[in-house]
């Protein structure tokens, strides 16, 4: 939803946090957790704290989602 909003495509947002477009992909369909570091790109790119996202990510992994 923040990419679509931001009009960036998953490729764009993959050059701007500097990882792959894979790694990106992965986050997006939560078949891979946040990380601090990715936290941190997340932070820098979106102008959002990295502790929203580690915060998101623990409420993610409460559900029981894998």
């Amino acid at each position: 939803e923040e990419l679509e909003a931001r009009g960036w495509s998953q490729e764009h947002f993959a050059e701007i946090t500097g990882y792959s477009f894979r790694t990106i992909n992965f986050l997006i369909r939560g078949r891979l957790s946040v990380s601090a570091r990715m936290a941190a790109a997340l932070e820098k790119a979106l102008e959002t704290s990295a502790e929203y996202w580690l915060r998101l990510q623990e409420l993610y992994d409460a559900e029981g989602r894998p």
